[in-house]
């Protein structure tokens, strides 16, 4: 490990650290939903962010992507491209986004 990131990783320990990664992320959002007693179910997806998030949306037929923005503004997103920008872009179904 050299400052939290692996010099070499083999393909199955860089899965492993993408899930655990992925769990922590996940884990405060987790918390905030069941205290607020919504359903919900997590999984750590791997890919590109735009194509990965709207194939996932097509294969459990969902009826439409929410997700936050982190309020760049129309500048930085067309300087920076933005995650929104690009599930809006692959999505087949209504993306609604939250600020």
């Amino acid at each position: 490990m050299y400052g939290g990131l692996e010099v070499y990783a083999s393909p199955e320990r860089t899965a492993e650290l993408q899930e655990k990664e992925g769990a922590t992320i996940l884990a405060g959002a987790d918390a905030v939903l069941q205290e607020a007693g919504v359903a919900s179910s997590k999984e750590v997806l791997v890919g590109p962010i735009g194509p990965t998030i709207a194939q996932r949306a097509d294969q459990l037929h969902c009826d439409g992507i929410v997700m936050g923005t982190r309020g760049m503004g129309a500048l930085g997103n067309l300087l920076l491209g933005s995650v929104a920008t690009k599930v809006i872009h692959f999505a087949q179904v209504p993306v609604t986004l939250v600020k």
